[in-house]
């Protein structure tokens, strides 16, 4: 898309898709970049393509500094300790303050998880959402909030299902418990989970579909796209934990796990009171592929990462 500026603004830099979003886009040399922070990293790339504005989400003057006519702004930032309230408050100051300094586009970044409790096996972004827990809640309200500025500027909102690559969280409890956790307590999940879906994605094609909905020459006008890695044959418990195991040097359990039939499971999960309680639920992201996403990583290759940054993490410490 072309824009007056060629600036992209993006809010959550440093956070965990931040960063790897951040990378991929200093390798594009075509784009300023403006990043919003707290505090500089000392880390912090040194380029004359990356400025650092200094500031709080919260904050107006660090807003109008970040925001430049015609750029392209990209919300990837959550604090985590604050409350919904402060959440939708932010999330409007931003999406005012981006329409009176004339933003082209907003790329917001949402949550798959924003669907809540559905019994749909198969989750298209038409499906109706019924969030059911606090944070599900709340970035329903949040996606909705931009929606309704959606003739200020080109809207685009991003689901990602649960996001695993270097520097992230999902997969680390797991992990974790492979290796350091009771080996018989890890063999019975491991019969419990079996077939579960993971909807895991890798990290790397969340950010090929940032960067898509960055510079696609089209108008969104609001669309919401899923992005999941669901429909590769291995985003199960079962497979997933395997390719832990052996990217983590750990010898695979003794008698393989049996399979408990899938209802188990969705009655546990019913009774913990969890939003998903349906083992089979996958993401589907055929709409993002028909504006021309393709992968850059496979979901094993995405494992192998996380793996490896765990490892090297270790040898660090």
């Amino acid at each position: 898309m072309s824009t007056a500026t060629n600036v992209i603004a993006v809010t959550g830099a440093t956070g965990f898709i931040g960063k790897h979003l951040l990378n991929s886009l200093m390798r594009h040399s075509g784009h300023n970049i403006r990043a919003l922070t707290r505090r500089i990293p000392e880390d912090a790339p040194k380029t004359e393509q990356l400025q650092w504005v200094v500031g709080v989400l919260d904050n107006r003057d660090a807003l109008e500094t970040l925001l430049v006519p015609g750029c392209v702004l990209v919300h990837l930032a959550y604090p985590g300790k604050w409350d919904g309230k402060s959440h939708l408050n932010a999330a409007r100051q931003l999406a005012e303050t981006s329409a009176r300094r004339g933003v082209s586009r907003v790329v917001h970044c949402s949550t798959a998880t924003v669907v809540g409790r559905v019994a749909d096996n198969h989750i298209f972004e038409r499906t109706v959402a019924n969030p059911r827990t606090g944070y599900e809640i709340n970035k329903l309200a949040i996606e909705n909030l931009w929606l309704d500025y959606a003739k200020k500027f080109d809207l685009v909102i991003a689901r990602p299902t649960a996001v695993i690559g270097p520097g992230g969280k999902n997969l680390l409890k797991l992990a974790n418990d492979l290796l350091y956790g009771n080996r018989w307590l890890n063999y019975l999940r491991s019969c419990l989970y079996a077939d579960r879906q993971m909807n895991l994605v890798a990290v790397e094609n969340v950010v090929a579909a940032l960067e898509l909905m960055i510079g696609r020459d089209i108008p969104f006008d609001g669309k919401i796209f899923n992005i999941s890695d669901d429909d590769d044959p291995i985003n199960r418990f079962c497979d997933i934990e395997l390719l832990l195991m052996r990217a983590l040097g750990l010898r695979y359990y003794d008698m393989p796990p049996i399979k408990l039939p899938p209802f188990v499971l969705r009655e546990i999960l019913r009774a913990s009171g969890v939003s998903n309680i349906n083992p089979g639920r996958r993401f589907d992201s055929s709409e993002l592929h028909k504006i021309g996403w393709s992968r850059v990583c496979r979901l094993e290759e995405g494992v192998a990462r996380f793996a490896a940054s765990l490892s090297a993490g270790s040898r660090g410490a």
